[in-house]
């Protein structure tokens, strides 16, 4: 794509609204002629509150409706805590915070299914631990900043030491 503005490879944490607002317009107008199909739909913009009601003012108009709760049907969803972005969380703190509870919730939960499957399949409770919660903590291990994270999967570790103990003296 060509782009007379453009002259150097940026992020768009690099850029003002302005300069973004700008370039996906240019990436809406010019995509499709590359085969990219933009989707204002799948867009989200985190931003700082403070720069909150500036980036609603720019991202306005255009044929790009600003989305700022709910479902995002139509336009470009902007908020200031954050989202998911490939299996990890981007935003502030306490997103960040919640985000990783809520899968340290989910995976205390599907480990005692799996304690309780492992009593008469311990072969297959075995094969779901390695082969998909195993590799879900590794990504989130490694996607996240897990200095930051650890009081969340503190608790977490606790629970499997709990567990793991409560599973050797029944075996």
């Amino acid at each position: 794509m060509v782009c007379t503005t453009c002259q150097q490879v940026w992020y768009a944490d690099d850029a003002t609204f302005v300069k973004m607002r700008l370039w996906f317009d240019v990436l809406l107008e010019k995509g499709p002629m590359y085969g990219y199909f933009p989707k204002p739909s799948k867009c989200i913009l985190v931003t700082k509150p403070d720069r909150y009601d500036l980036a609603k003012k720019v991202f306005k108009g255009s044929g790009i409706h600003v989305q700022v709760e709910g479902s995002k049907d139509t336009g470009i969803e902007i908020n200031c805590e954050g989202t998911r972005h490939l299996g990890a969380a981007v935003g502030n703190s306490e997103f960040k915070h919640k985000f990783i509870k809520s899968k340290v919730d989910s995976w205390i939960s599907t480990v005692k299914k799996l304690a309780a499957i492992a009593t008469s399949q311990p072969h297959a409770a075995y094969a779901a631990f390695t082969h998909c919660l195993q590799g879900q903590w590794t990504f989130l291990s490694r996607a996240t900043n897990h200095w930051k994270i650890r009081s969340e999967l503190t608790l977490f570790d606790l629970f499997l030491d709990e567990t793991s103990t409560t599973w050797k003296e029944t075996c």
